[in-house]
């Protein structure tokens, strides 16, 4: 066998393979062989059929056979002797396939980069320091509080936070437009769920008490049809509620598995979340900083190939989660722009840690696996079942194996990196960086 190979644009390569027609011819010759023990046609004995007959009948079908067999094995074969990594499946074009004629195709694909990574010593991050106050500690509490408020129904008038129930319709230029018709609508006033001048016309109305209101839908109101029209609202208001904040006593404590009823112990467990809490995302974003630095210390070009189809893959991922109806949803109808920055992201970040995990030799630590799953289960009402269930799931499995790999890449690049500490408060640190913040950070 006999190989070339021409280095085309980028990472393109187009690979030349030449078989000796002896080979290829041989194999055509050994199939018809075995195809004449086995074949059955009429006016034949089973496997007495003449090889000369099945020749005749089926050789072209049976050296196309041979010959995409010939392809696989031999471009396998090919990549091996020259050391390369396809990213992508190749095309093949160009086929010589005559008897007595050497067997000859040429195969285009994309390999992938070569990673030399740079010096960890370069990269320079930022380590969010913070800890859970006494303030932290009331802030959490009462957030619990709010999201187990309870509504007793008043005969007042309505004021900022109550639950009422309403029926209202909307009208433009004196038509109803579609979609303003709703009957039996729950709404806290004041939570922006509906546009504020629409909300702020609710109070001081009364159970059965009816009113028209006024207001201008923004220019940038996601339905054009609507942006920058003034509308009328018929509101008809059936019931005022005024929210009830549950008290702080051994019954609400029982609701977080406080079962002593005390209040020490309770802002304990609460204490005790918020530090697991604080502990995950100041891990999480410094693992970002370092994943961060590190791509932007190691510029290679990536196979465009291989960023469609990641790119692909995201999109078609998307539609499945938001969709309701997966027949009916086109994934192409989404731009194919909105996902290719993440996905070139996500392919670099994988391409960098595998790389450095080869140059380190590096494994997931199966003590640090069995640590992350035990925490991941922590969550779950039966955290044994689900420990069971990610042990024995190969795919959840490796899923746990390659976040502690990560974890530990990102460990040995902080021994060497320049690490600047920054404290902050607990609401800065466990909240989720924005695009703004990333900018700035940079």
């Amino acid at each position: 066998m006999q190989v070339t190979i021409e280095t085309a644009k980028g990472l393109e390569r187009r690979m030349r393979v030449l078989v000796p027609s002896e080979n290829i011819d041989s194999r055509v010759e050994k199939e018809i062989q075995t195809r004449s023990r086995t074949i059955k046609i009429r006016g034949f004995r089973p496997g007495k059929v003449p090889p000369r007959e099945v020749k005749r009948r089926f050789g072209k079908e049976i050296r196309q056979d041979v010959a995409a067999r010939v392809i696989q094995s031999s471009f396998d074969e090919a990549v091996v002797e020259k050391h390369l990594a396809p990213a992508t499946s190749p095309r093949i074009e160009e086929i010589t396939n005559e008897v007595g004629q050497d067997f000859e195709f040429l195969a285009t694909f994309e390999v992938f980069p070569e990673i030399k990574v740079a010096a960890f010593k370069g990269i320079s991050v930022t380590r969010l320091v913070s800890q859970v106050e006494d303030a932290d500690i009331d802030k959490m509490i009462e957030i619990l509080r709010k999201q187990r408020t309870d509504y007793v129904v008043l005969d007042r008038p309505c004021s900022d936070t109550d639950l009422v129930n309403i029926d209202f319709e909307g009208f433009v230029d004196g038509e109803a437009f579609a979609g303003s018709k709703v009957a039996g609508q729950d709404l806290v006033v004041g939570a922006d769920a509906m546009m504020p001048e629409f909300e702020d016309g609710l109070i001081g109305m009364k159970a059965g008490d009816e009113k028209t209101i006024s207001l201008d839908f923004p220019e940038s109101h996601q339905n054009t049809e609507l942006a920058g029209k003034n509308a009328t609202f018929n509101i008809t208001l059936h019931r005022v509620s005024e929210p009830r904040l549950p008290e702080l006593n051994a019954d609400f404590y029982k609701m977080f598995d406080v079962t002593d009823g005390s209040m020490e112990t309770f802002r304990t467990e609460i204490k005790s979340n918020m530090q697991r809490q604080l502990d995950l995302a100041t891990r999480e974003k410094i693992k970002e900083e370092v994943i961060d630095a590190l791509c932007a210390a190691n510029e290679f070009a990536l196979p465009p190939a291989l960023v469609d189809q990641e790119t692909h893959r995201m999109r078609e991922t998307t539609m499945q989660r938001f969709a309701v109806n997966r027949d009916k949803m086109d994934a192409d109808k989404i731009p194919a722009e909105l996902f290719k920055d993440q996905a070139t992201r996500r392919l670099k970040v994988g391409l960098l840690l595998t790389a450095i995990a080869k140059k380190f030799e590096m494994q997931a630590d199966p003590a640090r696996v069995n640590e992350r799953i035990a925490t991941e289960a922590s969550s779950y009402e039966k955290p044994e079942e689900v420990i069971t269930y990610i042990k024995h799931n190969a795919q959840e499995h490796l899923r746990i194996c390659n976040l502690v790999l990560e974890e530990q890449i990102v460990d040995l690049i902080l021994e060497s990196a320049s690490v600047k500490e920054m404290p902050v408060d607990y609401e800065t640190a466990v909240k989720p960086f924005t695009a703004a913040d990333t900018e700035q950070k940079t």
